[in-house]
């Protein structure tokens, strides 16, 4: 029993957990509900156990938002990546299309999903306070098979050295044996991939992380001329250095269907 609790429990519902139970055994102890019969008390006393146990459950997983610690890049990169994005989007249709307002230029220091309650650890650590000014430098535009078209940067030690930061308090706030929603599981994934997903929520962190800004996510037909339209637009923009302007948490939906900005630094 103990150790279900403290699986499949979080702690901050003990007290709900311990209330509900009392007042479930007081009702049945008052309508006469108890078996007399040992055995039968047993099962009716692990079924309102196992019915405890998944409604905290249930409940636990609604407590949790999936979020995207960014860098919001200052201009003149801010207006080249909705440019780009655009212009893609005006020959083809794009799955990812990035403006000023719904979906702004970011670079993606860490995405995960945390428990909605513990976003106060951010404003409490120093290099998080002190990371709204980093220097951002493109490198080059990239596509992949999937039909992604990103805008890959230098990955300098101010920004790794966030990185790693934000994956440090994401892995405190999310803790041992965090629940992850079962879409999201990839058991086809590599042993370390698997472990670094528990743990952090991201495979693509440490030695996988690979910071850039996202253009645009086309059919795999339309790939190849909307990288040369992004490619041809954001020429002048590589190796320049630019700062970045703000560094958010947003939180973005399970599926990335969002952008609702939580804090800024």
């Amino acid at each position: 029993t103990l150790w279900v609790f403290s699986t499949f429990v979080n702690a901050k519902h003990l007290l709900g957990v311990i209330i509900y139970i009392l007042t479930k055994f007081y009702l049945n102890i008052s309508l006469g509900f108890l078996s007399p019969n040992p055995i039968l008390g047993c099962q009716t006393n692990s079924l309102l156990l196992l019915k405890i146990v998944v409604f905290y459950k249930i409940m636990s997983l609604n407590d949790r938002i999936r979020i995207d610690v960014a860098l919001i890049p200052s201009e003149p990169l801010f207006s080249a990546v909705i440019d780009a994005s655009q212009a893609i989007t005006k020959q083809f249709r794009n799955y990812n299309i990035i403006d000023a307002e719904q979906f702004p230029p970011h670079l993606s220091i860490h995405i995960c999903t945390i428990p909605h309650d513990n976003l106060s650890l951010f404003s409490n650590d120093a290099v998080i306070l002190n990371s709204s000014r980093i220097n951002l430098k493109p490198i080059c535009v990239s596509m992949t098979s999937g039909g992604y078209i990103s805008f890959k940067v230098e990955n300098s030690t101010d920004i790794h050295r966030l990185h790693e930061c934000v994956i440090g308090i994401t892995a405190k706030m999310r803790g041992p044996g965090f629940e992850e929603a079962p879409e999201r599981k990839r058991n086809y994934w590599y042993v370390k991939d698997q472990k670094n997903y528990a743990v952090y929520g991201n495979i693509f962190v440490n030695e996988k992380f690979d910071p850039h800004f996202s253009i645009a996510k086309v059919d795999p037909e339309n790939l190849s001329e909307s990288f040369k339209i992004a490619q041809s637009m954001l020429k002048p923009m590589v190796g320049r250095d630019v700062s970045s302007s703000q560094l958010q948490i947003c939180e973005i939906g399970m599926h990335s269907e969002k952008w609702d900005t939580l804090k800024r630094f």
